[in-house]
C-alpha cells in the first residue's frame, strides 16, 4: 500500500509542477528503482525536473547492473541531449556560428531607427502564419513563459502557424512540429494572448540592419556586452516579470533552468555586465 501511495503522490506532484526530486543524478535513479517507484514514475521524474546524468559506457553498466530498466536509461539519455544542444549553442564561438547571407559592415546602432527593425506588435489569431520576435529553446516540444534556456534552439524569425488556444496555452506548428507554449501568469502577468503578441509578429525581424556579425549573434541566441536592450531580447526573450517588472529597469534576471538564473546589468541602455557575457 505504501508503495501505491507514493506513486500516486509522485505522479500528482508532477503534473502540479513541483520539483520533486531536485536535481536527477546516476545515483538518483538506481535509488527509485531500488525503492520500488515504476518506470512510468521515474519517466516523469526525469521529463519534469533537472538532470545531471553520466552517461559514458561504463555509467550505462553501472545502471543496467544497478537494476535500472533500458526504458529508464533511453529516457536519461533524451534528457541530457536536448540540454546540452541549447547550452552549446550559446556557447559557441562568432567564427563557428551559422552565417548570415551576406557580409555587411556593422553600423552605428544608435542611428538605426528600430521602427525599420522590429515589426509593430499584432494580436496573433488561430490559423495565422507568423515569425518568432525572439531567438528561444524549447524542450521536448515545449516551451515554457519562463523563458528557460534548456532544449533545442529556435531561432528568431523561424516561420511558425498559430494552431490553437487554450486557457494558459497555445501550439504552435513549425514545419509539421507542434511546439506547445505554456503561459505561467505568476510570471509573465498576462495572458496567452498577451505571450503571444510578445513572442509572434506577422513580418520577420530584420536583424540584418545591425549588421553581418550582430545578426548572426542574435539568431544562435549569443548574449554579447554591448547590446541595446532591443538586441537582448531578440537574442535571450523577455526576463520573467515576477523578479523583471519593467524592462526600463537597468537590472534584468533571466533563468537557464528553475534552478539557475543569469543577472544581467544596463548601463546607458547597454548590456555592461553579466555572467559568461563578453
Amino acid at each position: 500500500m505504501m508503495k501505491i501511495t507514493m506513486r500516486v503522490i509522485g505522479v500528482f506532484a508532477l503534473l502540479l509542477g513541483a520539483p520533486l526530486f531536485g536535481v536527477l543524478t546516476n545515483e538518483s535513479v538506481v535509488k527509485m528503482m531500488e525503492a520500488g517507484l515504476s518506470e512510468d514514475t521515474i519517466v516523469l521524474a526525469i521529463e519534469r525536473d533537472e538532470c545531471d546524468f553520466t552517461l559514458d559506457v561504463e555509467s550505462l553498466v553501472s545502471l543496467k547492473q544497478g537494476g535500472v530498466s533500458e526504458r529508464v536509461i533511453q529516457s536519461m539519455i533524451q534528457a541530457m541531449e536536448p540540454a546540452e544542444a541549447c547550452n552549446a549553442a550559446a556557447d559557441v564561438a562568432p567564427d563557428d556560428m551559422v552565417p548570415v547571407a551576406s557580409a555587411t559592415v556593422a553600423p552605428d546602432v544608435s542611428e538605426i531607427d528600430k521602427r525599420d527593425v522590429i515589426p509593430p506588435f499584432i494580436q496573433p489569431q488561430v490559423g495565422g502564419e507568423y515569425y518568432t520576435r525572439f531567438t528561444l529553446c524549447y524542450e521536448r516540444g515545449l516551451y515554457r513563459s519562463t523563458n528557460y534556456r534548456r532544449g533545442a534552439m529556435m531561432p528568431i524569425n523561424t516561420k511558425v502557424k498559430l494552431v490553437s488556444f487554450a486557457p494558459d496555452e497555445m501550439i504552435l506548428d513549425m514545419g509539421g512540429a507542434r511546439i506547445k507554449v505554456t503561459n505561467d501568469r505568476d510570471y509573465t502577468h498576462g495572458s496567452i494572448e498577451d505571450f503571444a503578441s510578445l513572442m509572434l509578429s506577422d513580418q520577420p525581424t530584420r536583424i540584418e540592419a545591425y549588421g553581418e556579425k550582430r545578426a548572426t549573434e542574435i539568431r544562435n541566441g549569443v548574449l554579447r556586452l554591448g547590446m541595446t536592450r532591443d538586441e537582448v531580447i531578440m537574442t535571450r526573450g523577455y526576463p520573467p516579470k515576477h523578479e523583471t517588472p519593467s524592462l526600463e529597469l537597468d537590472r534584468w534576471v533571466f533563468w537557464s533552468s528553475r534552478f539557475v538564473k543569469q543577472t544581467i546589468v544596463f548601463y546607458d541602455d547597454v548590456l555592461s555586465e553579466g555572467r559568461g557575457i563578453f
